[in-house]
């Protein structure tokens, strides 16, 4: 029997692979030589805000919520979506 896909899995899906291919860029980014390979592999484009601070007079707070993009964690992302319709 299949396995109801919902919102709340596809959006796991997205985030997990978006998380392991960002990591598995920056662990290969590491260990590459300078090269254009490297480069690309390790270029990453931040979404999401840069700062939010609040103050009001009795509680002062700020706020950083950024996602880090790179090549590598697009494919997971896309294999990640991929292996949750298939399976």
């Amino acid at each position: 029997m299949l396995m109801r896909r919902t919102t709340g899995k596809v959006i796991t899906a997205i985030i997990l692979g978006t998380l392991v291919g960002d990591l598995i860029g920056k662990i290969i980014g590491m260990f590459l030589p300078e090269s254009p390979l490297r480069q690309l592999l390790i270029t990453h484009v931040d979404i999401g805000i840069n700062y939010f601070e609040v103050n009001l007079l009795i509680v002062d707070f700020g706020l950083k919520l950024m996602i880090s993009f790179n090549l590598l964690s697009i494919i997971f992302m896309f294999l990640m979506i991929y292996l949750l319709y298939k399976l």
